[in-house]
């Protein structure tokens, strides 16, 4: 699929890694990880992503208020400086390794907020996944940015949204099936900076060769939905599965900025 002549200007696209890190919790299989950007019709890109050797973080800054684009990038940031240089044994269990991540970027954001003009409301969404050894990655969340597993063409959804109608979802109130037409999906009630401590989801999830994870920014969903998402892994790298994801998502009419980050678990097609 081609990608829509007026987003070309405004699209990054990132050149795989394949990795081959054993983390110190455990044997690991192989992943490939890659990543894809657009700015869409916004006019700037607040998606911010890092990865590690055994670790990705995606954050996507709060529209509305100044600051996102910088909200996300400490984000990702703070993130990279607690879980690079990789882990040692007795660095705890991963989702207290991880949490910690989240509390360190929440901090940062908190700090910057306070200590710097004009960003007093900024905040960003965070998601982070982490090889925790043993056939398991680990999933920690706040915010709206989603992440699933698919494996075999099936897409589960790994993390919370922690907006409005997420809530409302959980508590019953509202029907699933209504959730992505809800106007409380704007609404977000946890994210990086928002609160002193906040309070992130967590979700352990085996893996195996073949498998992908996938994060993204809200803007995926805007353009494509679960179809979409599981046809376009199909044999392809992490990178150029990011990329048509991404492609898609503005093809199907996406407007936000979009952001996806794939790991195909196993070395790379190819």
């Amino acid at each position: 699929m081609p990608l829509p002549s007026a987003a070309a200007a405004r699209y990054t696209f990132v050149v795989r890694r394949t990795l081959r890190r054993s983390p110190p919790t455990g044997p690991s299989t192989a992943v490939d990880i890659g990543w894809a950007t657009a700015q869409g019709s916004r006019a700037t890109n607040e998606d911010r992503v890092a990865v590690g050797d055994a670790w990705v973080a995606l954050s996507d800054g709060i529209g509305g208020y100044r600051g996102g684009a910088r909200a996300a990038q400490l984000a990702v940031d703070a993130v990279a400086a607690v879980l690079s240089p990789p882990g040692r044994p007795d660095d705890g269990p991963p989702a207290e390794r991880v949490g910690g991540a989240v509390t360190h970027a929440n901090a940062v954001v908190r700090a910057a907020r306070a200590g710097e003009d004009g960003v007093a409301r900024m905040g960003a969404t965070l998601t982070v996944g982490a090889d925790a050894g043993d056939g398991r990655w680990l999933v920690t969340n706040l915010g709206d940015s989603p992440a699933w597993l698919v494996r075999a063409g099936r897409l589960a959804l790994l993390t919370e949204a922690h907006n409005l109608t997420g809530e409302l979802v959980r508590s019953g109130t509202l029907d699933p099936a209504e959730a992505g037409r809800h106007p409380g999906r704007r609404v977000l009630l946890r994210a990086v900076g928002l609160e002193e401590r906040p309070v992130p989801a967590h979700r352990f999830v085996r893996v195996a060769p073949g498998d992908h994870l996938v994060l993204a920014s809200d803007g995926l969903t805007e353009g494509v939905g679960a179809a979409s998402i599981a046809a376009a892994l199909g044999g392809r790298t992490a990178r150029v599965a990011a990329r048509r994801l991404v492609e898609a998502a503005l093809a199907g009419g996406a407007r936000d900025n979009v952001t996806v980050v794939v790991v195909r678990v196993g070395s790379a097609p190819g």
